[in-house]
């Protein structure tokens, strides 16, 4: 199952048709008027409807994501990427996301998953501070 993104203003906001085309859900912050919004704001909402957020501030929601004992996770692609690079950092994630449990309906729950520009991923599960 795929997940539901929520695609960070930074991201290109065509992506989440294009998304949409392959039947994976992908809601952009300009397509819900949160520009410019801040992050736990955005992260409180992600969580609400058990979106994974991708962006390209992927430190700023580290503290967000370690204080949230479960949510649906953060995918962190490459800043300065163009739009066919950005798709392609995030399908990098969801394909890892698609091989590493086909069954889950939240492959990204309490991970951090890190896309590097070399098409690297990186993972951490997200202990959850107290």
């Amino acid at each position: 199952m795929n997940p539901s993104l929520f695609l960070d203003e930074n991201i290109s906001p065509s992506l989440s048709q294009r998304f949409w085309d392959m039947r994976i859900e992908a809601t952009h912050a300009q397509h819900r008027n949160l520009r410019q919004t801040k992050d736990d704001a955005i992260w409180r909402l992600a969580c609400e409807h058990g979106w994974t957020v991708v962006t390209i501030n992927y430190s700023d929601f580290i503290p967000l994501a370690r204080s949230t004992p479960v949510h649906a996770g953060v995918i962190g692609i490459p800043s300065h990427g163009t739009r066919d690079q950005q798709f392609s950092y995030i399908m990098t994630a969801i394909e890892w996301g698609a091989q590493f449990n086909e069954a889950a309906a939240y492959p990204f729950m309490n991970r951090f998953v890190r896309v590097t520009q070399n098409m690297r991923i990186m993972v951490e599960t997200c202990p959850v501070d107290h």
